[in-house]
């Protein structure tokens, strides 16, 4: 299926300089609606499994009464993704792109305004959850990212797309847009809005550091100096001197952009949610995940988003810092407590329902005791992934509804 080229409204050379520095739709740090937040228990739905209206809203009465007042839809469709059951054609075709009708990219299945009525029917608000770098229906090789190959000193291209880019920036502002506008209470960005340690080495994130801070962020001087560590993969061992200066660079680019977004969907539909999505290590290691991610946490807290996802997924906390499930559950609390404190109900705890490398089921009992850690206060809850065959959600909800005095 030939994917989706976007005509350019305007040179690249122009709309570097205007998103760049100067058009970015300006917001000031903090600004946001003065709306009370209503108590949040999310069911993330990576796979909505009926394939005919009628049964999609007996799978919305189940997971209304369970205790979920709320869905996080995805809705987009990339490669690899399952997809959909209502959109069964699609999965024969390969297709890739959304499901909802955009001018901007091709529609797998024109799925939100009806599942929103299904919703609102049932007092249930929907979120749809957006990509905002991988878009397998695009076919625009400009606008994709450049990573750094740190085992031969390469530059390769990437899969997904470069935030850096003018054109792109200015695609994904309009197709938020075009979101914002559909009959959707919120838009949860994809956990891919980040750019990791060897990515955005592209003309326009090179380009925008030299005019920025009047020096080069060269990727061989930053990364020369390498080692193979106990765990036999390259590690960094000292950093040239513009290092620091390209992980604020890269933090100050989401900054501008995700205020950029959360205006142009504030344009478009002023109650809307706009929701981030937040991994741990920013606030385990904030300085560190400022260069992993580009996710600053002075930045986020004072940042226009409605609600952010914290991803308390504990059972990847205890893989990748290597302790036990117990001690992950503890760590996982104190997380939950230092953001709560900057945050307060702006902040949404989202738990993992399966184990990601086994992709095994999590006993209830385990969540439970995560909870109980956590303790009172926290007002807002997601639950992800929430399968319709799976046994978690209905033992769960009605724990976090408790919470939240539902």
């Amino acid at each position: 299926m030939k994917r989706h080229r976007h005509d350019k409204a305007a040179p690249a050379a122009a709309l570097a300089l205007i998103l760049l520095f100067s058009g970015l739709p300006q917001v000031q740090a903090g600004t946001r609606d003065d709306h009370a937040l209503e108590p949040l228990v999310a069911a993330q739905i990576h796979f909505l499994g009926g394939s005919t209206w009628g049964e999609i809203g007996a799978e919305l009465d189940r997971l209304k009464a369970d205790g979920f007042n709320a869905v996080f839809f995805r809705a987009f469709q990339n490669r690899g993704d399952r997809y959909h059951a209502f959109a069964a054609s699609a999965e024969e075709a390969e297709a890739v792109g959304l499901y909802f009708v955009s001018s901007l990219a091709p529609t797998v299945a024109d799925m939100i305004p009806t599942l929103s009525q299904l919703c609102r029917e049932r007092g249930m608000k929907l979120y749809a959850w957006m990509a905002t770098r991988r878009m397998d229906w695009l076919e625009e090789e400009a606008w994709r990212d450049i990573r750094y190959n740190l085992a031969d000193g390469s530059l390769q291209t990437a899969a997904h797309y470069d935030l850096f880019n003018p054109d792109f920036a200015a695609y994904l502002l309009r197709l938020f847009e075009e979101l914002a506008a559909l009959p959707v209470d919120g838009i949860v960005l994809q956990d891919d809005f980040v750019i990791k340690t060897y990515e955005g080495f592209t003309p326009a994130g090179l380009g925008s550091f030299r005019l920025q801070n009047g020096g080069e962020a060269s990727p061989r001087a930053m990364f020369a100096e390498t080692f193979l560590g106990d765990d036999n993969r390259l590690h960094v061992r000292n950093h040239g001197k513009p290092y620091e200066l390209w992980c604020l660079h890269k933090a100050e680019r989401l900054r501008r952009l995700g205020e950029a977004l959360a205006a142009r969907c504030k344009r478009m539909k002023v109650n809307v949610e706009v929701v981030l999505n937040v991994y741990y290590d920013t606030v385990l290691a904030p300085v560190d995940s400022l260069c992993w991610l580009g996710q600053d946490l002075e930045s986020i807290a004072a940042s226009p988003f409605d609600r952010i996802c914290l991803m308390a997924y504990h059972r990847q906390i205890a893989a990748e810092q290597a302790v036990s499930v117990s001690e992950a559950i503890v760590l996982t609390a104190e997380l939950v407590s230092q953001l709560q404190q900057r945050l307060g109900d702006r902040l949404v705890v989202k738990l993992q329902s399966i184990d990601w490398e086994s992709r095994e089921e999590i006993d209830p009992a385990e969540l439970a005791l995560l909870l109980n850690a956590i303790g009172g206060g926290v007002g807002n809850w997601a639950l992800a992934p929430v399968e319709p065959d799976g046994t978690v959600g209905g033992k769960i909800a009605p724990l976090l509804a408790e919470r939240v005095g539902r």
